[in-house]
């Protein structure tokens, strides 16, 4: 099984995307096969962006949301109350394999 950093943290702007995004760009500049990954997005624009996606697309010079994001929502809230204000549920099983 390959070496994975989970990082988390109890709300939001509480740095996770800061220290993944200096990790990330760190562990690339050493040539480590890396990935960061934000499966679950929740704050998502008007435009369909998410401000955390973007920054983590841009330091792995990557393009596509679908490269490391599983699913979005609209609703700045956590994913369990975001996805059900959109009528959705988020199913473990799928989230885990994705990842």
């Amino acid at each position: 099984m390959p070496n994975a950093v989970f990082i988390t943290a109890t709300d939001t702007d509480a740095g996770k995307t800061w220290v993944t995004n200096h990790l990330i760009q760190s562990l690339l500049k050493e040539r480590a096969n890396a990935k960061a990954i934000k499966p679950i997005a929740c704050g998502v624009d008007a435009n369909g962006d998410n401000a955390d996606i973007k920054k983590l697309l841009h330091a792995q010079s990557l393009y596509q949301v679908s490269n490391i994001n599983y699913c979005s929502f609209n609703k700045a809230a956590a994913p369990s109350i975001a996805a059900s204000t959109e009528g959705k549920s988020i199913d473990p099983k799928n989230l885990v394999e994705w990842c």
